[in-house]
């Protein structure tokens, strides 16, 4: 639709129907038919949009604001074969003072250009009058990025720049924060002609209107509200419902197996002779408005039972004319916590006590049953440790509620999948199968309803993302089975197809971690077993990225995502948040301090340790370097990609690539392999002084020089091996990873790194020469006699570029390490 702009208004124009928005009251809004127009003063075209979000007002007092939708994509249809479109950027129009119409909009195609001068202001109003359709356009870009850097600069107050408390920075803060809950998220969609926010049970025959949308999904409604009459059929053109969650779909030709052939009845699914016809396998997660934000900031439930990270997600299979959907959902424990996030992983704590709750979790549970039917809790928290106190609170209101309707499954998931034994997953599900097959699941064909589910499961951990993703994922294969068995596509005792079975991972996997970077800002973890039914290494250092990342969102990013959220979804925002977001280390800290890149890095090595190390192994030590090997190093780079682990009998050497989310190179180094250790300074051409097991005098210029820790082993009966490291900017002592503020201890840091392996190595009974002094600049043998691959030159790069903003890159192409295809990874 075309965005047009007049001496008063601000007008939306679709086809031969205008809404009107009068620019000093956005709340007051007019449908009109396309020639009113003609009598409007100053008419200019300032870009065309998909559809209107809402009105938002950031802060009390300044320009209220329209949300559009700019750029939009389909990514589906509905099983009404309505188009579903991924909202992927979005427009504030804003209103200046002198009128002007500011905002980022598409070029309009009608008119060929975007986001009008007022050069043209001079342009007859005769030409608008002959054709309706053809409105005074710019011509000067420059023209339009200096009218609307003035607009900006209007809003200003003098000396904004320097007083952090100045509203209009606040202001420009959060909107910035709206607009990032779009771009690029994959978070947000919408169904011009359909309902998207209603599941296929729930779906009424023929209802279009906003008035019928589920009240809990209709992500936009307040911000709809502000306008009035938005309800109204006849501006169903103008205003799109959202929903925030996820949405994809996946076609799968199935074809037989021998060993799967199966009697189908003809007249009810048609086949072909070698083969079925294709499957589409739907996903669609819909987030909940009420009691949303991000992970420590929305916890537990409110006075009215509404909890945090509540969400529900429907699975639709599509075959031959058949429907059928299965729900399930998600959302925190319905007790009265929180869970202040200011220390990484802080424990949880309750905030009022039984009797307080009770009529929260009472109203919580009476409206899920009224939804849903029956509902089977599945509790995934540990019994033991921090998150004991929730889980045990959590009990006792389930049997103070004594419901007939309420069904209790508690799992430790930490306990019963440790050492990675995520298939006891499976337990769980074929404990769950009797209610499975008791709730049934909503059938539909072209005839009509064939049965309908009636109850759901509701899933949760403590921030019911990654836990709950897999668990989720493999009762929803669990149904799909019985599924495919009722529409005859399998035997009653078959198995999934392997390729159904691929993208029903994948699309589970990525609805994961929608999930997961919509309330905690990353992807989930555990997502390598989801996607793929393993738990890689790799997957596990991820986990440790990604969990330090959500450590870094929560400390700078959360206060303002949430009051951006607020915003969106009508929620008061207390004014404390407000205030203590005008703080100046709040407004401008964008990257995190060291010592957050220390906590990210310190749990980065624990996992990789956790995983490498088998029970009997001990680590001694374990740190994260820079590699500086003469042939690989980057004598530029200042963030880990190097983690070594010495244990008893074996130094690790470590090297990950994020891109491919795979252990590239790994190599454990046998005591007997190695065959010198030198510690100093890098001086081109200098000759290596050989201190034995002693200590140099170290010159100035050495002490300040850059040093290295080089270790030379051989393979086999082949020397000439080395790893060559250097010290990042922290220092590792008792298992922390402490910030280094001064150069000399970066010396000092890597010596004790050599001093521990030298003695580890020397309490073992393996003596091994050690040089301190000058290293000589010169390349190891490179292994591909071995069959040790090189890195390749351009792998990589996008992987250090996005790690290398959460502070640290762990994809470094380190020659002289073995690739862990040739070698076998503890599972």
């Amino acid at each position: 639709m075309e965005v047009l702009s007049s001496r008063e208004h601000i007008i939306f124009l679709d086809g031969k129907k205008s809404l009107w928005f009068e620019k000093h009251n956005f709340s007051s809004c007019s449908l009109k038919e396309d020639w009113s127009i003609c009598n409007e003063q100053d008419l200019e075209c300032v870009g065309s949009c998909f559809g209107i979000i809402g009105v938002i007002e950031p802060i009390s007092g300044l320009f209220p604001k329209i949300l559009v939708i700019k750029r939009s994509c389909k990514v589906g249809t509905l099983p009404d074969d309505k188009e579903v479109f991924r909202i992927d950027e979005v427009s504030l129009l804003e209103i200046a003072a002198d009128g002007y119409v500011a905002g980022d909009l598409c070029r309009c195609h009608k008119h060929g250009g975007v986001a009008s001068s007022r050069a043209n202001a001079n342009i007859g109003k005769s030409t608008l009058i002959n054709t309706i359709g053809s409105f005074k356009l710019a011509t000067n870009s420059l023209k339009n990025a200096t009218a609307q850097a003035a607009v900006i600069a209007s809003q200003v107050r003098p000396g904004s720049k320097k007083d952090p408390r100045d509203p209009s920075r606040l202001e420009r803060k959060i909107c910035d924060e709206i607009l990032k809950l779009f771009h690029g998220t994959n978070s947000f969609y919408f169904c011009p002609t359909g309902d998207i926010t209603k599941a296929v049970a729930r779906q009424k025959p023929g209802v279009k209107t906003q008035e019928e949308c589920e009240d809990r999904f209709f992500w936009n409604k307040a911000l709809l509200s502000n306008t009035s009459g938005f309800n109204l059929q006849n501006r169903k053109d103008f205003f799109i419902p959202i929903i925030q969650g996820y949405f994809e779909t996946a076609r799968v030709p199935l074809f037989l197996q021998e060993e799967e052939e199966v009697s189908l009845d003809p007249n009810m699914i048609p086949m072909t002779e070698s083969a079925l016809p294709s499957l589409e396998l739907t996903v669609i997660s819909r987030r909940s408005r009420f009691r949303c934000g991000t992970r420590y900031l929305r916890r537990g439930v409110d006075e009215n039972g509404y909890v945090a990270n509540y969400v529900e997600t429907e699975q639709i299979i599509r075959f031959s004319g058949h429907t059928v959907s299965f729900i399930q959902v998600r959302g925190s424990v319905p007790i009265y916590w929180s869970q202040p996030g200011y220390k990484y992983r802080p424990p949880p704590q309750l905030d009022k006590g039984e009797l307080e709750c009770q009529q929260a979790f009472k109203s919580h549970f009476n409206r899920e049953v009224d939804t849903y039917g029956k509902i089977c809790v599945v509790s995934l928290v540990e019994k033991i440790g921090k998150e004991k106190i929730i889980g045990d609170a959590f009990e006792k209101q389930i049997l103070m509620h004594d419901s007939p309707d309420l069904a209790y499954a508690a799992f430790d998931f930490h306990d019963n999948c440790r050492g990675l034994r995520f298939e006891n997953v499976e337990l769980l599900v074929s404990a769950l199968e009797e209610e499975m097959k008791a709730m049934k699941f909503s059938w539909i064909d072209s005839k009509g309803t064939i049965c309908e589910q009636t109850g759901t499961f509701r899933v949760n951990c403590m921030d019911c993302l990654d836990r709950t993703n897999v668990v989720q994922m493999a009762v929803s294969r669990r149904v799909l089975l019985l599924i495919l068995s009722k529409l005859g596509l399998v035997p009653p005792e078959g198995k999934v197809p392997e390729s159904l079975l691929l993208a029903h991972q994948t699309l589970w996997a990525n609805n994961g971690d929608a999930i997961s970077k919509q309330y905690a800002g990353t992807n989930a973890l555990k997502g390598d077993y989801t996607r793929t039914g393993k738990r890689k290494l790799a997957g596990m250092m991820k986990d440790g990225v990604n969990s330090a990342s959500r450590f870094y969102i929560n400390r700078f990013r959360d206060a303002f995502r949430q009051v951006a959220i607020s915003i969106l979804t009508g929620e008061s925002i207390p004014n404390e948040l407000l205030v203590s977001l005008t703080n100046e280390k709040t407004l401008v800290q964008d990257e995190p301090d060291i010592t957050v890149t220390a906590e990210r890095v310190k749990q980065v090595i624990e996992e990789c340790r956790n995983l490498l190390l088998s029970d009997s192994e001990v680590a001694v030590g374990s740190w994260g370097v820079i590699d500086s090997h003469p042939a690989s190093g980057d004598p530029t780079q200042t963030d880990m990609d190097l983690i070594l682990i010495i244990t008893q009998e074996m130094l690790y050497v470590i090297d990950y690539d994020d891109e491919d989310d795979e252990l590239e190179r790994y190599y454990p180094i046998p005591f007997a392999n190695i065959e010198a250790i030198e510690f100093g300074p890098d001086v081109q051409g200098s000759i290596s002084l050989n201190f034995l097991r002693g200590s140099s005098q170290r010159s100035r210029t050495q002490s300040s020089a850059v040093h290295h820790l080089k270790i030379s082993y051989k393979i086999g009966n082949k020397s000439g091996y080395l790893v060559q490291c250097r010290s990042t900017r922290l220092r590792f002592f008792n298992n922390m990873a402490i910030p280094i503020k001064i150069d000399e201890e970066i010396v000092e840091s890597l010596r004790a790194i050599c001093e521990t392996i030298v003695m580890t190595l020397e309490v073992h009974g393996y003596t091994v020469p050690v040089f301190y002094g000058p290293i000589v600049k010169r390349k190891g043998s490179i292994p591909i006699a071995s069959g040790i691959p090189l890195a390749a030159s351009t792998g990589g790069e996008r992987g250090r570029s996005v790690l290398s903003q959460l502070g640290f890159n762990l994809s470094a192409d380190t020659a002289a390490i073995v690739d862990a295809g040739n070698h076998d990874l503890r599972h």
